[in-house]
């Protein structure tokens, strides 16, 4: 979501700046460069079937009715693999380096907080995603907040208080949608459209439930307890 500030004196569009991030079955960083998309385009047609096979298996919770799956398989099919191979040979992650570039920098002689530090952000999952699972987007979730964190407490200001304009706050959420996987919208759209309504709108709930702890390696990340 993004908005353009406009020059009240000449009428010109200055640069666009970013006022939501929506993040859905995302992560921290996926190697997504297969040596499946080296192959060439006649050989990645002849495994088409196999990897929309794959993509149903890994992409939709397990109570999603057979239906829906078929809808979005017959959907998937028709998939390009020239566009397919030209998107995922191309694909870059962003990296823990390049987040840490936009959300801990900070420069005091612009006056200007780097976008992922002040701009609200709402992270979605599956829980049943296979393709992306839960505690990745977890991982995401806390690497951001670690990092918000980390820049508020670093830019305080000579009087006090913290230098960027909104800080971690409650501009960070982190949302499981029960019974869907990787294919949330498909499978879940009211649940997926109810969240981001509320996140726009800012009325997002007070994050009061019992949490409990998730094991991700080293890290003990708490999320909420659905």
């Amino acid at each position: 979501n993004a908005s353009t500030d406009t020059n009240t004196n000449t009428g010109t569009n200055n640069k666009s700046k970013i006022c939501n991030i929506i993040l859905l079955g995302s992560a921290l960083m996926i190697d997504a460069k297969s040596f499946l998309w080296s192959l060439p385009v006649w050989c990645l047609e002849l495994l088409h079937p196999m990897l929309t096979a794959g993509f149903a298996d890994r992409a939709f919770s397990h109570s999603t009715n057979e239906e829906l799956k078929q809808k979005c398989l017959a959907s998937s099919k028709r998939n390009d693999m020239f566009v397919c191979k030209s998107f995922y040979s191309q694909f870059n992650w962003c990296s823990k380096s390049e987040w840490m570039k936009h959300c801990v920098a900070y420069d005091a002689s612009v006056g200007e907080d780097k976008f992922t530090n002040t701009v609200p952000i709402l992270i979605i999952a599956g829980k049943d995603d296979m393709l992306v699972p839960v505690s990745q987007s977890i991982e995401l979730y806390q690497f951001l907040n670690t990092i918000r964190n980390t820049s508020a407490s670093a830019n305080t200001n000579p009087e006090g208080g913290n230098s960027t304009s909104s800080g971690s706050g409650n501009t960070l959420y982190h949302r499981i949608i029960e019974n869907a996987g990787h294919q949330m919208i498909q499978e879940k759209p009211s649940e997926v459209i109810m969240l981001i309504k509320k996140f726009l709108n800012n009325e997002m709930e007070v994050e009061v439930e019992p949490m409990q702890t998730v094991q991700l390696g080293e890290v003990d990340v708490q999320m909420e307890s659905k």
